[in-house]
């Protein structure tokens, strides 16, 4: 921050303390202190205009009526060196980018020269321009699939399920901006338009009903958000970032790994672009929201979009085995306390054990590392049933990275107290007909776990594991829940023959005769095997996908 003028310089004694300058309107408005020159040092700092309020436009407290300034108004600047750490705010396009950006360059060059209008911010030369930009459109409207009042409705189911955990949307705000904005979505705010179609996919996802146009729902969802790769059609803003959540949410429930995974990272792109892992982080964060103007409310919903796609991003990413993105500046520290904001809270301390395992995984105590993270996990929350299975697909994250005869060999019961916590909480669910992803892949990959650790401690969630599976295949038939019960139960054969093995060898060590312990392998009939290597392709989206 500039220095300011002391009080020395300017002569002033302690019995004689008066105000020798009268505050520009920024420093007023801002509460902060101004040196009084013209223009003043913060207002130099942050590229604000810097003027003196007349009597008339003075309020009360010290404010003024003026309207707020764009930070990166064409004004004079100070002369300065230029830094690389430097981040240059432009609120209204969205955007967050650091001084050494080609598009960011000239504005501080000119302001370094002292040019009295150096600048804005643009891609100068960015290319050579012959191809006229061609704003993109949206060839249908959400209201030909869907009329004002099942949207209502199916945002109500969705603010009822998903919303109870991924609380990124403000509800009020929502059902506001829907009533106002539906008869011109689509000439008006059109990135608003994808995030009620998510809402709305999501909600008839989650109905005892589904809706006829779910299918068109979501096209009509996606469409809008691919615009903002080949088309100025709309500016980057919060609305983009929450719609690719909706639209990360919806693959994970509905299909392949890998659009799931590009739907995270595409997310976390405009993360960056929006500057929200960047307004959070100590000692910046405070400089950066103000400049940016953020009131209080907005940095909380920016900080829970943060949280939410962070979130997804890191654990979508291991789950298919691929690195999370890295963001070119450090994350955000900030979060809410667990009595501010439970979800909030949860979402950011799950995120936190996620990044561990990549710090576990280059460290060689490693395996100290995840068992830390593990009691960390065990002591978040279990404020809901979803919080419960979230917190177990983490835990099973980070059981898979553990070495096999480590984790047979040491054991982790905060682990196996995740872990049955969360298959208890799976029958509140099965109940309502949440049709949550993680009803099938907990009680599936615990199985897998407690047969890798092949322990009496693992072991003993054998029999809870299968018989979630079991009214989870009961509850939703597919045959994606088939194979998971089918495939464990091959597994589990395995384990048992592989025993029964290791039994008979011990037996003929003791002299006793072997010939009564079945020692081949008994795998299930063929009609009830599933076709491993038939079905899987050999890339890595393993899911099979019947179209």
């Amino acid at each position: 921050m500039p220095r300011r003028t002391s009080l020395a310089d300017r002569q002033i004694t302690p019995s004689n303390r008066m105000r020798a300058y009268a505050a520009c309107t920024e420093c007023r408005r801002r509460k902060r202190k101004c040196d009084g020159e013209r223009p003043c040092s913060s207002c130099k700092n942050y590229g604000y205009k810097c003027s003196l309020a007349s009597t008339s436009e003075a309020t009360p407290g010290g404010g003024s009526v003026s309207s707020r300034p764009t930070p990166l108004d064409n004004t004079a600047a100070p002369s300065q060196a230029i830094s690389s750490e430097e981040v240059v705010v432009s609120k209204e396009r969205g955007r967050l980018v650091n001084a050494h950006s080609a598009a960011v360059y000239p504005f501080l060059v000119g302001r370094g020269l002292d040019a009295a209008e150096p600048p804005r911010l643009h891609s100068y030369a960015w290319n050579l321009g012959l191809q006229p930009e061609r704003r993109g459109t949206v060839d249908t409207r959400l209201s030909q699939y869907i009329t004002l009042d099942e949207c209502r409705q199916l945002s109500a189911v969705y603010f009822e399920t998903v919303h109870s955990f991924f609380s990124f949307l403000r509800e009020d705000d929502f059902l506001m901006r829907l009533e106002q904005t539906w008869s011109n979505l689509e000439e008006s705010r059109i990135n608003f338009a994808a995030v009620i179609a998510g809402v709305a996919a999501l909600g008839s996802f989650f109905s005892s009903r589904r809706h006829p146009q779910e299918e068109n729902l979501k096209k009509h969802c996606v469409s809008i958000l691919e615009l903002a790769y080949s088309t100025p059609a709309s500016a980057i803003d919060l609305d983009s970032v929450s719609g690719q959540i909706l639209r990360t949410l919806y693959a994970r429930l509905t299909t392949r790994p890998a659009v799931a995974y590009l739907a995270s990272h595409n997310a976390m792109h405009m993360v960056e672009i929006m500057g929200l892992h960047a307004l959070f982080s100590a000692p910046s964060a405070h400089n950066l929201s103000e400049k940016i103007g953020l009131g209080i409310e907005e940095i909380r919903e920016r900080r829970v979009i943060y949280w939410t796609a962070s979130f997804l991003d890191h654990l979508l990413s291991i789950e298919y085995g691929m690195m999370p993105m890295a963001l070119s500046v450090i994350s955000s520290a900030h979060t809410a306390s667990r009595e501010e904001s439970p979800n909030e809270y949860i979402l950011s301390s799950l995120t936190k054990a996620l990044v561990s395992i990549h710090q576990a995984s280059k460290d060689p105590a490693g395996m100290k590392m995840i068992d830390e993270t593990l009691h960390r996990i065990l002591q978040v929350p279990d404020i809901s049933p979803i919080a419960s299975l979230f917190k177990a697909e983490v835990c099973l994250c980070l059981l898979r990275q553990s070495p096999i005869n480590l984790l047979a060999r040491n054991g982790n019961p905060a682990s196996v107290a995740i872990l049955k916590k969360a298959l208890l909480a799976i029958p509140e669910l099965l109940l309502a007909r949440q049709p949550w992803w993680c009803l099938s892949t907990v009680p599936f990959q615990t199985v897998c776990v407690c047969l890798a650790a092949d322990t009496p401690l693992y072991l003993s969630l054998l029999p809870e594991s299968m018989s979630a599976l079991r009214a989870v295949v009961d509850t939703f038939d597919s045959h994606m829940t088939q194979e998971a019960l089918k495939t464990a139960q091959q597994l589990i054969e395995a384990s048992r023959e592989n025993t029964m093995s290791k039994l008979s060898f011990k037996s003929s060590a003791l002299g006793e005769d072997p010939a009564t312990v079945n020692t081949e392998a008994t795998w299930l009939p063929d009609e009830q095997t599933p076709d491993l290597l038939g079905s899987w392709p050999l890339d890595l989206d393993f899911i099979p996908y019947f179209e």
